[in-house]
């Protein structure tokens, strides 16, 4: 049988306006049960919570510190942002659509805590998949340091990017690339970086209160470690 070719488009377009509602049904279930998940941890850890559905603030509210190089948005870096105490540590979750301010299909996003190096270090990002970069203060590309402590096993070694090799020795130690190597997901080590005061990892899906307290702790575990072993160089 022959289809007249005004009734192929139009059987067409009705599946692909079905996949797309359908598409966009699935998601709102999904924002939704997300918004059910952080909003019950933000009440179990008595966090506060900052972004455009979540009814937290208005305006320039801005967590207590944060790092944000690449601002998203014009009245905050973040679409997204959940500050709370753990332990005696204060931590930083925020995300923001990849593709912009119109894309909530892909999201990406960091945590972040108050690091053990002062505001004026030297930049520094830890990890064992690095090439180029650049600093996200000056825009400049950014050296790649190779001689670090290995990270153990048949993985790829511990690379830094900084402009500060002496300074990425200080840091980098055996020690903390042994940290780094327990933490390791497959083939990949976390990803850290050391900038103005902060001490952050990358998230790379959607924050989840599983996901968010495993990379703080990772970075508790990582700040406790430098501040000692910069403790005990300066005596």
């Amino acid at each position: 049988m022959n289809l007249h070719p005004g009734v192929v488009l139009a059987v067409l377009f009705g599946l692909g306006l079905v996949t797309v509602v359908g598409w966009a049904i699935a998601a709102r279930r999904t924002s939704v049960r997300l918004a059910a998940e952080r909003a019950e941890f933000a009440r179990q850890v008595g966090a506060i919570e900052y972004g455009r559905s979540t009814g937290t603030g208005t305006g320039t509210d801005m967590p207590s510190f944060g790092y944000f190089p690449n601002p998203h948005h014009a009245r905050r870096p973040f679409s997204y942002a959940m500050e709370f105490t753990r332990g005696t540590t204060r931590v930083l979750a925020a995300e923001w659509p990849a593709g912009g301010v119109n894309d909530n299909r892909h999201h990406e996003g960091v945590v972040q805590v108050v690091g053990p190096l002062p505001a004026d270090a030297p930049y520094l990002m830890v990890g064992n998949y690095l090439g180029s970069g650049f600093d996200p203060e000056t825009r400049e590309p950014t050296p790649v340091v190779t001689d670090l402590p290995t990270s153990g096993g048949k993985l790829k070694d511990l690379r830094a990017l900084t402009h500060d090799a002496e300074f990425a020795h200080r840091i980098v130690t055996p020690e903390l690339a042994a940290l780094l190597h327990r933490h390791k997901r497959g083939s990949h080590l976390p990803r850290v970086t050391f900038v103005r005061g902060v001490l952050s990892t990358d998230s790379p899906n959607r924050l989840r209160p599983r996901g968010l307290t495993e990379r703080a702790d990772l970075l508790i575990e990582i700040a406790r470690l430098v501040d000692r072993q910069q403790r005990q160089a300066d005596q």
